[in-house]
């Protein structure tokens, strides 16, 4: 029987190949976690805000949907109309710790002059003095942060990759402890009307991560994406959505390291 004999040369020259050929898949793996790593860091990743609703509950005081943290990012996407003028939330505020406030649209030319208002409700507050398409309870005062005379800016979010019109950001200061009912809404007009209105309002600033999140990705990806009547492609959510999990964990490790 003939057995095949490879010399040293050959043998030095097979292993050079394997370990060259180890080298670029090593190489190309860190490549892609730093692109990943990087993105990360400057992307948005779902775990920025925690998503409170979209377009669904939190249509009355009593039914207000909780933020969990003001000193946390939330945010709550609203479809105001006759129906459901309102979105309410409500939060556990310090005395004298600002809450940050933020307004935005979707970027639709139905929306291209909307300028959503938010009440902010509270029994150490005044009594309210503007008009508002909902009812206040006798025992509440409040006041109202509007969006009208502030500078707006296009805005695309890089989580969802829609397109909104961002107002600037509202601070409010909670004159004493306790629970608040921030309220957002469209806005009556002169003639008594009460114009349709999508609109999405972020509470808090800082950036709260658990891992129960990432299973909430895919759903709110497509619940946002039709909310702002973008076409939605369930593969490309998916994908999409995946994507962004990655991210969301390379963020971990950059932050780690």
């Amino acid at each position: 029987m003939y057995l095949p004999v490879f010399s040293g040369f050959a043998i030095n020259k097979h292993r050079k190949t394997i370990m060259n050929r180890g080298f670029i898949r090593l190489a190309a793996l860190q490549l892609c976690f730093f692109i990943i790593a990087g993105t990360a860091a400057f992307a948005e990743a779902p775990w920025h805000y925690k998503v409170v609703t979209v377009n669904s509950g939190g249509r009355t005081m009593q039914s207000a949907l909780t933020i969990p943290d003001a000193n946390r990012a939330s945010i709550a996407y609203h479809h105001a109309r006759l129906k459901s003028p309102a979105l309410w939330l409500k939060v556990e505020a310090e005395a004298g710790e600002a809450i940050s406030l933020r307004m935005g649209v979707p970027m639709l030319d139905r929306y291209r002059q909307a300028r959503p208002s938010v009440a902010v409700l509270s029994p150490h507050l005044p009594k309210l003095a503007e008009e508002v398409p909902f009812t206040v309870p006798e025992s509440m005062g409040g006041l109202v942060l509007s969006t009208r005379l502030l500078d707006s800016e296009q805005y695309r979010d890089t989580y969802t990759g829609v397109l909104s019109w961002r107002f600037e950001e509202m601070r409010f200061v909670p004159p004493a402890s306790g629970t608040y009912y921030i309220v957002a809404y469209s806005p009556i007009e002169e003639s008594g009307a009460m114009p349709e209105m999508k609109l999405w309002l972020t509470v808090g600033k800082g950036s709260m991560f658990r891992f129960s999140d990432l299973l909430e990705v895919l759903p709110n990806n497509i619940k946002i994406q039709a909310f702002f009547e973008s076409a939605v492609f369930p593969g490309q959510a998916f994908l999409s959505s995946l994507f962004m999990i990655l991210l969301t964990l390379a963020g971990i490790l950059v932050a780690a390291l």
